[in-house]
């Protein structure tokens, strides 16, 4: 039988983290509503229509063919809520019926991520690889630039690696990679 306390104790630190790197990209105004489930930050969402008040909703990307977002939410304001540290970027995650930011995936817009993993035959992340996002598995993966996952060609978010193992001051130790939007 689950409870609350069992998954606050030991469902931590497994949510996957990131950030935009520029604070010039451009956002959907007010944001969207989460649908279709939880969604990790910095995974891709699609549209999903209006609720009844004029609301724009969103849900996980359910399609490789589908223009995504790039999903985030404002970590911070409950990383330090009553002033004092609340856990760790690792904890947080969208939670259906959550209000979120949702980032237009424009070409050369760079952001960091740690939802991600690797082609089968590649043995490291390097810069000049390439990545789409993968509505299946809700990652990105990553391919040598000569060697594509067979999902890469016909999908409608792809990505050029710019950076490897990066760290923008608050991963803890998480691994994450910098891409690029083509």
């Amino acid at each position: 039988m689950a409870n609350a306390r069992f998954e606050a104790l030991f469902n931590t630190n497994n949510h996957e983290v990131g950030t935009i790197n520029t604070s010039w990209a451009k956002t959907i105004t007010n944001g969207a509503i989460l649908t279709g489930g939880n969604a990790d930050n910095y995974t891709s969402v699609e549209e999903a229509g209006f609720d009844s008040e004029g609301n724009r909703l969103c849900k996980p990307l359910t399609s490789n063919d589908v223009k995504g977002f790039i999903l985030s939410t404002n970590e911070e304001e409950a990383l330090f809520g009553d002033g004092e540290l609340q856990g760790n970027y690792t904890d947080f995650y969208n939670k259906k019926g959550d209000v979120c930011n949702l980032t237009i995936q424009e070409p050369y817009l760079r952001f960091e991520t740690s939802a991600f993993t690797m082609n089968s035959g590649l043995n490291a992340v390097a810069v000049g690889n390439v990545a789409h996002y993968d509505a299946d598995t809700k990652k990105y993966i990553i391919s040598a630039a000569d060697s594509v996952h067979t999902g890469y060609a016909n999908s409608a978010n792809k990505y050029l690696v710019v950076g490897v193992d990066t760290d923008f001051g608050v991963n803890l130790g998480v691994t994450t990679i910098r891409l690029e939007c083509k």
